[in-house]
């Protein structure tokens, strides 16, 4: 017969051999759930961020298509601007021509007098150039300054436009 230490030993090999079986299915289970929480995991994450990039795409497209259309704005304001500045030029000329009209009426009116009519005429003409002129620059100073607002609406527009791309 087998002697108790050796039984004792017999049974401790054999309960080791079970722990240890039971210990290697037991990590091969775990390893398997924690491998299949890990994919569903990474699966998720993937998925999320696929998404974020499909939306961010939508708005990089929305945003272009909207900047498009700003930077034509922005190109019609332009002609425009040029257009009032040409029709503002041209009206200088005629308000200059009519200066110099006045200025010869005045010198016909002052022949027939003194020498300081004259210089009143020559002065006269002096201001009523220098009145167009004036008028020129408050022109172009009008067409410049609505020129100015339009490209400041549209700047703000395009801000608007920037802070929605990035969600702001």
């Amino acid at each position: 017969m087998i002697s108790t230490p050796v039984k004792i030993g017999l049974v401790l090999l054999l309960s080791a051999f079970v722990l240890g079986g039971v210990s290697t299915w037991g990590y091969k289970k775990g390893a398997a759930n924690i491998q299949q929480q890990w994919d569903r995991e990474r699966a998720t994450l993937l998925a999320a961020a696929l998404k974020v990039e499909q939306d961010n795409r939508a708005k990089e497209t929305a945003h272009k298509v909207q900047t498009s259309a700003l930077e034509a704005k922005l190109r019609e304001a332009e002609a425009q601007y040029e257009e009032a500045l040409a029709t503002v030029r041209s009206d200088y000329g005629d308000w200059l021509r009519t200066s110099n009209e006045r200025a010869a009426r005045y010198r016909v009116w002052s022949e027939a007098s003194t020498s300081e009519r004259d210089r009143l005429a020559d002065h006269a003409a002096k201001l009523d150039a220098s009145l167009a002129e004036g008028r020129e620059v408050v022109a172009e100073f009008r067409v410049a300054l609505g020129q100015c607002q339009r490209d400041l609406k549209a700047l703000g527009e395009q801000i608007t436009l920037d802070r929605e791309l990035i969600g702001e």
